[in-house]
């Protein structure tokens, strides 16, 4: 089985792995995030699907914009 690697680092903790947080690589998994949700919302085949893709979508960009503003 091939093993995935995320383009964003992440550290261990307790029973699982968070983010590391920094500017580069928060960053990097919101990108990640919101290119995931668009993808799950190209292939979803109930509106049902859509719709909470396109709420993931708007709220990672939320949090993207706040922190790091437009651009």
């Amino acid at each position: 089985m091939k093993s995935f690697k995320f383009p964003f680092e992440v550290v261990p903790y307790k029973k699982g792995q968070l983010v590391k947080f920094d500017r580069e690589n928060v960053e990097k998994y919101l990108d990640w995030a919101i290119d995931h949700w668009r993808n799950k919302l190209k292939l979803a085949n109930s509106d049902e699907d859509k719709l909470i893709a396109r709420c993931y979508i708007d709220a990672y960009l939320s949090v993207k914009y706040s922190l790091f503003g437009r651009r």
